[in-house]
């Protein structure tokens, strides 16, 4: 009696443990691509800069993007950043002088 309640007890456990570890597995392959993905969205925008252009003409090609992307302006420089998994997002950061693209880089930060 005593092994058959300890038996159920420990295949219980184990599937809660089985079900955790399938979850956290699911998520690790979710964030890798996640990750890459926004990686590539980044790295394709700054890629498509022509130096001189309108920025406002680069903004409405980032909008027709696949992938959402977040704005951020501050001063003279538009930030293009793209989110991952928890605590990774990809920039491309673009630098203008009087509303024409002087020069672009790309940030990846990750924790």
């Amino acid at each position: 009696m005593i092994k058959k309640v300890l038996l159920g007890f420990i295949i219980g456990i184990g599937s809660v443990v089985l079900l955790l570890v399938l979850a956290l597995l699911g998520y690790g392959a979710y964030s890798v691509y996640a990750n890459d993905k926004a990686d590539k969205e980044a790295k394709l925008l700054c890629e498509r800069i022509h130096k001189g252009s309108e920025i406002s003409t680069f903004i409405s090609t980032a909008d027709a993007g696949k992938q959402k992307h977040r704005l951020v302006v501050y001063e003279n420089k538009y930030r293009f950043i793209y989110y991952g998994a928890i605590f990774h997002t990809s920039e491309c950061v673009v630098d203008t002088t009087n509303g024409k693209i002087v020069s672009a880089e790309m940030i990846v930060n990750d924790d």
